[in-house]
């Protein structure tokens, strides 16, 4: 079973929902735990709106989108380095000099 992330959207409906249907039926009716949605009330009630933001997933994917750009930066220079050496190699054979590459 995949876990789905709910929006800050869909966590403010699920918590009016649960205010109206009481905490059991909100979590049986989203798929989540009891344990959950008293999380995200807690939060709303000390944060607010900004409470129900998925901070780990924020940092997470922070975290995440330097290391894709590290990667990337890398892959670049090693493609540079590639091509460089099969042109130095494709010079060598033309003039058929012996290779040391």
């Amino acid at each position: 079973m995949t876990r789905r992330k709910f929006t800050p959207e869909d966590r403010m409906a699920i918590l009016k929902y649960s205010e109206e249907y009481g905490p059991a039926q909100a979590a049986r009716q989203y798929g989540i735990s009891q344990t959950i949605l008293y999380k995200w009330r807690n939060r709303y009630e000390a944060e607010g709106t900004a409470g129900l933001e998925d901070k780990y997933t924020k940092r997470r994917n922070g975290r995440e989108q330097e290391l894709e750009l590290e990667i990337r930066k890398l892959k670049e220079l090693v493609a540079e380095q590639a091509l460089e050496l099969h042109m130095a190699k494709e010079v060598i054979k033309k003039k058929n000099l012996p290779s040391r590459i």
